[in-house]
Parts: C-alpha cells; sequence; structure tokens
C-alpha cells in the first residue's frame, strides 16, 4: 500500500471514527481452521457498514518457524503496509468468541480468557490459564482464572489472543517477538513471555478482559485427561471444588505437584 493510500484510508478513518485493527492469523502449518477463518472474513465484511465500530482487515500469513518469525512478519507487515491502531493476533488454534471486539480499546496490550494444556507436567497442573505474575526471583507464575467481572492488570500473558495498539511496535520496533536461549543452548522462555516483559520494560500496560473467552483448541489424550480429572475429583474432595479449582490452577506446577504427590 503507498503512502497516497494509506493518507486516504486514514482520512476515511477519521471521517468514520473508526480504529482499524489488523486481524492477523498466523499459520505455521499453512491452514486455519474454517470456523476461524469465516469469523474473520465475515467481520471484514461486516466493517464495510456503518454502525461496525471497526475496520477490520484480516490476514491469513503463512510463515516458519519459529513461531516469533511468524509473529514478526506479522507486525512488520502491520507497520510497513497499514496504518491501522491495532494488531490483533487469533492463533490458527484459537476459536474466538462473538464478544472479541470488547478487546478493543482497552489499553496498550489487551487479551482475553484462554486456557493451555500441558502434558509434561503433574496431572493436576496440566490445564492452566495462559496469564502470570513474575514474582519476587523474576519468575513467572500462572495465575487462577476469572471468567468474569471488570478487566484486571497482569504481568505477562500469551499471544494466542492478543491486542496490541500501534504505539507498542513504534516503541519495541517492527520485530518485537524473540525466544531468548540460556546459557546452555536451550530456550529460556517463550516469545510471549518474552515480549510481555520488554514491554513492560518500556512502560506499557497488560491487560485481561476476563469476559472474553477464546476456545483453544488441542490435541489432548484421554489417558491425560483421565488423569488430570481424577487428580482433580480428589482435590476437590479434600479442598471443596471452588478452592481446589483455584489452588490447581495458579501457582508453580512443580511446587504444587511435589506438596500434593502428583506425578
Amino acid at each position: 500500500m503507498g503512502w497516497a493510500e494509506r493518507a486516504r484510508r486514514k482520512f476515511q478513518r477519521s471521517i468514520e471514527k473508526k480504529p482499524g485493527i489488523l486481524l492477523a492469523l498466523p499459520s505455521l502449518e499453512g491452514f486455519s481452521r474454517t470456523e476461524q477463518v469465516l469469523r474473520a472474513l465475515v467481520a471484514g465484511a461486516l466493517s464495510a457498514r456503518p454502525d461496525f465500530p471497526y475496520i477490520v482487515d484480516p490476514m491469513v500469513l503463512t510463515s516458519r518457524y519459529p513461531v516469533s518469525d511468524a509473529r514478526n512478519d506479522c507486525t512488520q507487515h502491520f507497520m510497513e503496509n497499514t496504518d491501522h491502531e491495532y494488531l490483533m493476533f487469533w492463533d490458527d488454534d484459537q476459536i474466538p468468541p462473538d464478544n472479541w471486539g470488547d478487546l478493543i480499546g482497552k489499553g496498550d496490550i489487551v487479551s482475553g480468557t484462554t486456557f493451555m494444556w500441558s502434558a509434561s507436567r503433574p496431572p493436576i497442573k496440566r490445564l492452566q490459564v495462559n496469564q502470570f505474575k513474575i514474582n519476587d526471583q523474576n519468575i513467572s507464575e500462572t495465575l487462577s482464572p476469572r471468567l468474569e467481572g471488570d478487566p484486571y492488570e497482569v504481568d505477562v500473558v500469551g499471544t494466542a489472543c492478543m491486542v496490541i495498539h500501534r504505539r507498542v511496535f513504534e516503541r519495541l520496533g517492527p520485530r518485537p517477538f524473540s525466544e531468548p536461549v540460556g546459557p546452555d543452548g536451550r530456550r529460556s522462555m517463550g516469545e510471549d513471555m518474552a515480549f510481555c516483559r520488554a514491554a513492560r520494560a518500556a512502560g506499557f500496560r497488560i491487560t485481561v478482559v476476563p469476559t472474553v473467552h477464546f476456545d483453544h483448541v488441542k490435541s489432548v489424550g484421554l489417558f491425560d485427561m483421565l488423569q488430570w480429572g481424577m487428580a482433580m475429583c480428589t482435590l476437590a474432595t479434600q479442598q471443596g471444588y471452588q478452592k481446589g479449582f483455584d489452588d490447581a490452577t495458579a501457582g508453580s506446577p512443580q511446587a504444587f505437584g511435589a506438596k500434593t504427590g502428583a506425578a
């Protein structure tokens, strides 16, 4: 897109008073789920209506490993080829809800609520919400999920369903995602944690809107599910359902696994 076209579109949006959103669907495998793509296309079509609050530009981008390169390709395209205010990530394993637009205009970096699954953890810790706090030892700890209520701030959140304002990339650059490597040559943290830490160090805030629920589609073994379900039932019996659920979905997986004897 040339500068004249960008200027024209920016002027048009200033008249319509609609924020522009690049809806990025990064796909490492070369495809995205049909429902996800259709929702993005519908959002793009609806944005032509005068009563629709946003201008939506959907983009499915086939990229390469590592995932930080996939995200950087999206952000570079966003900065160099659009004049939109917001970049929104829908990962190719995330199914967006109808109220995804509630994430727009809530802050510098905003996420909905989504869960993650890790079969390598103790059974009771396999299902976690993708939100974290940084403790006094500079280690990220999983937070307890909130599925309702007002928006709240966190230290780190996953990039799977994230809205980022343009000013963040103006400060951090067009390719801000990386996967740091430790002294042993192994990856020390994911690109989402590294990005959030850099953004917070630059003075930006990270917000979660708990009422926007993205469904994280995963392939999970039934035996893994059985182990998790049995561990949850045991914990609920011992502590009561709500406290058991809060304890199971927050804190340090290693510490909690040792405390409960989960393996």
